[in-house]
C-alpha cells in the first residue's frame, strides 16, 4: 500500500477524529488485556450549517473550515481530558477522489506501475497535488477464468492534509494520519466478522453505502443527502426554523401515531430518497461485478442512524435485517457507560475504526 498514512510505531494509546460536516467526535483507545478500551471520548456538534453553509466544519468542496476544526479540537480535549499522543482523522468520500478497478494478477513492482498508470486515468487534478493511496479490497474473475486484482485507489488532495495538519497542530493535537472514512468505517462497524454486511453511514449531509466481504471494503457509493435532507423537509412543510424542526426530528422521530403522525408524513419521504439512492448504489455494485449483493445484513452508522423509526423503514424497505452498529461491544469500557450505547454505537464507529489499528 502507498499513501498518506504516516507511521509512529504502536503507541499505548490513540486519538480517532471523526471529523463530520457539523459534528467533530474523538474517542481515546488503549491497549487493554485482551482487547482494545476505551479511555475516553468526546462529541460536538455545531448545529449552525442548517442556517447557513458557512456554519459546517466541511463541505462538499475541499475547503476545510480550519479555524472551526482547531476550536472544536480544543474543546474536545477539555471535555475528554485525552493523553494521547497522537491522533487519526478522516477524510470523508467527498474530499477523495475514489476509484474501484482491477486489473490482471501481476508482480508487486508492476502492480506498483499499473495503479501510477490507472491514477492518471482517474485522478481529475495533477498526481503532485494529491497523496495516493491504494488497497486490494479483493480478487475478480474476468473473462477466459483469468484472475483479476480488485483495487481501490484514493487520492486525497495536498490542501485538504495541509489543512488538517495546520489545524491539528494549532489545537495541541499531533496528527499521525489521515484514513479514508470508508476503510475505517468497516474497521469499526463490522470489525472481523466475517458476515457480508451494507454499511450505511448516515451524515448530516451526506450518506456512504459500503459493502463489505469478509471484513473487507469492497465497494463504496456517496449520496448527496442525509439528515439534514429530513429536516430541511420538515421546517419547509412545517412552517420551523431549521433549529426547531432538528430538534422535533429528534424528539420524535418516524413514529406514525400520536403527535409523531404528521412529522413522519413528512420526514418519509425524504427517507424514501434516501433508501432510492442505496438502491441506486446496488444496482452500480451488480453491474459492477455481475452478481446481487451478497449482503446478509445492514447496520447503520452515523448520527442519522439515531433517528427514531428508521432501522425499521430500511429494513421494510430493502428487505434484510438492519440494526445500528456495535462497536464498542468490541472494546473494553468504564463501568457505567453500557446505558448509553444505543445511541453512542453507531457515532462512534468511524472514530473506533480510526483509532483501532494502533492499540489492536
Amino acid at each position: 500500500m502507498a499513501g498518506f498514512f504516516s507511521s509512529l510505531g504502536k503507541p499505548r494509546a490513540q486519538l480517532g477524529v471523526d471529523i463530520g460536516t457539523s459534528s467533530l467526535k474523538v474517542v481515546e483507545l488503549h491497549r487493554g488485556g485482551q482487547i482494545p478500551a476505551l479511555s475516553s471520548y468526546a462529541m460536538l456538534e455545531s448545529q449552525s450549517y442548517l442556517l447557513r453553509a458557512s456554519g459546517a466544519i466541511q463541505s462538499s468542496s475541499v475547503k476545510l473550515s480550519q479555524a472551526q476544526l482547531t476550536e472544536m479540537l480544543r474543546l474536545a480535549k477539555q471535555k475528554g481530558n485525552f493523553s494521547s499522543a497522537s491522533a487519526v482523522a478522516s477524510v470523508p468520500p467527498f474530499v477523495a477522489f475514489t476509484a474501484l478497478f482491477d486489473l490482471p494478477q501481476m508482480k508487486p513492482s508492476e502492480l506498483e506501475s499499473a495503479i501510477a498508470f490507472q491514477a492518471r486515468q482517474y485522478i481529475p487534478i495533477p498526481l503532485e497535488d494529491v497523496s495516493l493511496q491504494w488497497l486490494k479490497v479483493g480478487e475478480l474473475q474476468a473473462e477466459g477464468g483469468f484472475a483479476h486484482d480488485l483495487v481501490m485507489l484514493s487520492a486525497v488532495p495536498l490542501e485538504y492534509v495541509a489543512t488538517c495538519k495546520q489545524a491539528f497542530s494549532a489545537a495541541g493535537v499531533p496528527l499521525a494520519s489521515l484514513e479514508i472514512e470508508a476503510l475505517a468505517l468497516v474497521r469499526g462497524a463490522v470489525g472481523p466478522d466475517q458476515t457480508p454486511t451494507l454499511v450505511i453511514d448516515i451524515g448530516a449531509q451526506s450518506v456512504a453505502i459500503l459493502v463489505a466481504e469478509r471484513g473487507q471494503l469492497t465497494f463504496m457509493e456517496q449520496a448527496d443527502l442525509g439528515g439534514a435532507t429530513v429536516t430541511q423537509a420538515l421546517a419547509a412543510s412545517l412552517g420551523l426554523n431549521p433549529m426547531r424542526a432538528e430538534a422535533l426530528k429528534k424528539e420524535r422521530g418516524l413514529t406514525d401515531t400520536g403527535p409523531g403522525r404528521e412529522m413522519a408524513a413528512v420526514a418519509l419521504p425524504a427517507v424514501d430518497a434516501m433508501v432510492g439512492e442505496i438502491r441506486k448504489a446496488l444496482y452500480t455494485y451488480e453491474s459492477r461485478f455481475q452478481k446481487k449483493v451478497p449482503a446478509e445484513r445492514i447496520l447503520l452508522t452515523g448520527g442519522g442512524a439515531n433517528l427514531r423509526g428508521i432501522e425499521g423503514q430500511i429494513a421494510s424497505m430493502l428487505q434484510l435485517p438492519t440494526a445500528k452498529a456495535a462497536p464498542l461491544y468490541r472494546v473494553e469500557y468504564p463501568a457505567g457507560l453500557e446505558p448509553l450505547f444505543p445511541e453512542l454505537n453507531p457515532e462512534l464507529s468511524l472514530a473506533i475504526g480510526l483509532a483501532l489499528p494502533a492499540v489492536s
